[in-house]
């Protein structure tokens, strides 16, 4: 599974996402059971453009199923080093990854959609693009499933979203998370806000503080707390009460970007 996040503001450009994978595996007691690896860098960089991709959902090209496939991570950090000299803007970046993912991404089935209703991988981008005389933050989902801005795209396929187009933020972010949100957003969306607003009214203490490398961590960290969280859990499912899996990784890759470039860079 995956947790990525990306945050546009007025500070800049903020992308986290853990380092785990996932796999099925066969167990000693000969039943196939989800077991998690680590290293994969679900963040990437990409400086000639003041920009940087994270991916979800798919872990190898093609999907994890193929025992062929090439990581997805690998196959993200080629494309954009290899074949820099095919774009030179994010949209054309963005457009590149549309093509070559519909090639070689199958076709998300009704069934799929279903249960995957905003696509089963996909791919932000986000950057700056200089817009009347400002370099301003942009943001490009690229997925298969259904779109929220645009009812007329096939979701069977890949598609490229300009969800955000170059805007000035005075006050406020935008907010793109994916992957294995639904325990995080339960906690956080639900609890968080009001904690945090009582921790500054009683105590003077102000989390996280205003600047870019401080809400990259306060990001980063609530991806560390639900990898803790599901290695200190358990599942109850027909056959009883189970270890949870450690489907997200506790190392966390932090990527942040102003209009001058990539700021900072690192997995820890």
């Amino acid at each position: 599974m995956t947790l990525i996040i990306t945050e546009l503001s007025h500070l800049g450009i903020i992308m986290v996402g853990e380092t785990a994978q996932t796999v099925e595996c066969l167990a000693p007691n000969h039943t196939i059971q989800e077991r998690s690896f680590v290293g994969l860098v679900k963040v990437i960089p990409v400086p000639e453009l003041r920009a940087g991709l994270s991916y979800w959902g798919w872990a190898k090209i093609p999907p994890q199923e193929s025992k062929d496939g090439i990581y997805m991570d690998w196959w993200l950090q080629n494309l954009a080093s290899q074949r820099a000299n095919e774009y030179n803007s994010i949209e054309a970046l963005a457009k590149l990854l549309e093509k070559e993912l519909r090639e070689i991404i199958p076709k998300i089935t009704d069934e799929q959609l279903e249960e995957f209703h905003w696509g089963n991988g996909g791919i932000h981008l986000a950057g700056f693009v200089k817009t009347n005389g400002n370099d301003l933050p942009c943001f490009w989902s690229i997925h298969n499933g259904f779109s929220q801005s645009n009812n007329e795209l096939d979701p069977h396929i890949v598609n490229a979203h300009y969800d955000v187009p170059p805007q000035k933020f005075d006050e406020g972010t935008a907010i793109f998370r994916n992957g294995d949100i639904d325990v995080y957003s339960q906690f956080f969306d639900s609890h968080l806000t009001n904690y945090l607003q009582e921790v500054q009214a009683k105590f003077g203490i102000v989390i996280p503080y205003p600047d870019l490398n401080s809400r990259a961590e306060f990001w980063a960290a609530q991806i560390k707390f639900i990898s803790a969280l599901y290695e200190a859990s358990g599942y109850l499912g027909r056959q009883g009460l189970s270890r949870m899996t450690k489907v997200v990784g506790d190392q966390v890759t932090t990527l942040t970007i102003t209009e001058k470039g990539i700021a900072s860079y690192f997995t820890r």
